[in-house]
């Protein structure tokens, strides 16, 4: 992975089919612990969903598109991401671009076993609703097991927590659990 003249990665959809990558996933590298995957632009990454226990380094500051989770709702980022003290710059003046999700809102929805280091995040919204009783808010990590954060500053960042939860006539309870990583 890494370059067009690559061979072809299959990787799985949203919709549990395979389909081959054929473009830059990263600016390269291998994602061993010798040769980290390198992310220089927002494309490279949101790729992190397809290899999520392998190593990364941040070699250039990032402008998201939008503020959208790297990870799907149902997976678990296990690898490791050095920030090399770059800027990961949210979308915080795009009201229509906030996190939004039932259940996990941030840019890594879970984590087991990861870790995060020398990374600056600014200028997000996390905003969440959910259709269940239980929300996890982070802007960095949503919900987080057994996983490293070193070196992390979060700056110029706001939280929008709609704690009501009303499905139809029901009126339910939300447990919040909410911090800035």
């Amino acid at each position: 992975a890494g370059s067009l003249s690559s061979p072809l990665t299959y990787c799985m959809g949203d919709d549990g089919k395979l389909f081959a990558l054929n473009f830059d996933l990263f600016g390269s590298g291998d994602g061993s612990t010798d040769n980290s995957y390198i992310i220089s632009d927002y494309n490279h990454l949101k790729n992190i969903k397809y290899f999520l226990n392998a190593n990364y380094q941040i070699d250039n500051d990032i402008q998201l598109d939008e503020n959208c989770p790297i990870t799907l709702e149902n997976q678990v980022f296990s690898g490791t991401i050095n920030g090399n003290y770059h800027y990961i710059q949210g979308c915080s003046d795009r009201a229509d671009n906030v996190f939004d999700s039932n259940g996990y809102v941030g840019l890594f929805n879970k984590t087991n076993g990861a870790k995060f280091s020398n990374i600056i995040l600014a200028g997000f919204n996390v905003s969440g609703y959910v259709n269940s009783t239980t929300l996890y808010l982070g802007t960095l990590v949503a919900y987080a097991e057994n996983t490293q954060f070193e070196n992390i500053k979060i700056t110029s960042s706001n939280f929008v927590i709609n704690k009501s939860n009303t499905i139809g006539q029901i009126r339910n309870e939300v447990n919040i659990y909410a911090g800035g990583l």
